[in-house]
């Protein structure tokens, strides 16, 4: 089976801030080439210092919500979280 391959074009950090109440999010704003030779953009979002914690139904499903995106005007299923401030 051959191999398909998807190259990264460019990596730029957003600045979205002056640095205050992000917590030290970052988003980064990837750009990659696809195997049909199309460009594709994607969003990356990086938070130091945390820990993702799915919850699973006692017959091993995961719990999730389907949350409406008015922005792109689409649902999407995500997993249930929250932020917690130090302390």
């Amino acid at each position: 089976m051959a191999k398909l391959e998807v190259k990264l074009l460019s990596r730029e950090e957003i600045n979205f801030s002056n640095g205050e109440n992000t917590f030290g999010l970052q988003i980064f704003k990837e750009q990659y080439k696809l195997p049909n030779g199309k460009p594709r953009t994607y969003w990356k979002y990086q938070k130091p210092d945390v820990a993702m914690i799915a919850g699973f139904t006692s017959d091993g499903n995961v719990i999730g919500i389907e949350e409406f995106q008015p922005g792109v005007g689409a649902s999407y299923l995500k997993l249930v979280g929250r932020n917690v401030d130090e302390g």
